[in-house]
């Protein structure tokens, strides 16, 4: 499972109207590719979207550099049984409002992290904003991360559960 599917499946994510999950959903998809392909130096600026556009300079504003081998990492826990795609290292992108399931979901990135030797440093979220304007940025602590691992592997075992159960 995923780190969102499993962030879901435990209840900690509001459940969205099924015609505003997808659009949303696509969005996010959207705004992260360009940030991707920012990073790689091979965006192409004009094909992005007007919906997106301001995403992207809120990105820019944030003024960092990355590899291209550390950007959307997917990674596999082949002891808990989950994947995650990490977005940079350090952090974690967003494009809609502060939620406090995001905590949990960095957590579970965290250990992602620190499984494929990436350090151990707590991850931080950044809410791009769609005026372009410079990003709010949420960073979390040692103590933060730590406890929403443990939450987050609380979560798996119990959504792994239920569907052993049939529930």
């Amino acid at each position: 499972m995923s780190v969102t599917e499993v962030i879901k499946a435990a209840g900690f994510m509001p459940s969205y109207e099924p015609k505003d999950s997808q659009w949303y959903m696509d969005r996010g998809s959207a705004i992260h590719l360009a940030a991707e392909l920012h990073d790689k130096g091979t965006l192409a600026e004009e094909t992005v979207d007007t919906l997106i556009y301001g995403y992207l300079e809120s990105w820019k504003k944030l003024g960092k550099v990355y590899q291209p081998e550390h950007i959307e990492i997917v990674i596999f826990d082949p002891v808990y049984l989950y994947c995650g795609t990490l977005d940079r290292p350090d952090l974690d992108i967003k494009s809609g409002v502060p939620a406090k399931w995001h905590k949990i979901q960095a957590g579970a990135y965290w250990g992602l992290k620190k499984l494929v030797g990436l350090g151990s440093e707590p991850l931080a979220a950044v809410y791009l904003q769609e005026d372009g304007s410079m990003p709010k940025v949420v960073q979390y602590t040692m103590k933060d991360m730590r406890d929403a691992l443990e939450i987050f592997k609380c979560a798996l075992v119990t959504v792994r559960t239920k569907k052993e159960m049939g529930l």
